[in-house]
């Protein structure tokens, strides 16, 4: 977990907000569990993943460094409208 730390310190994070990051993506697991809980468990990942996205930006690092950040999102997207599509 060192490098993440590191990574949330260089970017201006505090600690704090690593914690709470590591607390959502638990969430974000937790909530597979239940089907009543999933459309929230998509909303906390794609968060994640935006929050993700536009601190590589403000970072000014490489699109290198966001492509799983998207990649995810757009896998979210598919997945919630299949979700809400239904069986």
């Amino acid at each position: 977990m060192t490098p993440m730390h590191e990574f949330f310190a260089q970017s201006g994070y505090p600690m704090l907000f690593a914690a709470l990051h590591y607390c959502l993506r638990s969430a974000w697991c937790a909530g597979h569990a239940d089907s009543c809980s999933v459309p929230a468990a998509l909303a906390w990942r794609a968060s994640i993943c935006f929050g993700a996205v536009l601190t590589h930006i403000h970072n000014g690092d490489p699109l290198n460094d966001s492509t799983v950040a998207i990649s995810m999102l757009l896998r979210l997207g598919v997945f919630s409208v299949l979700w809400e599509a239904g069986p």
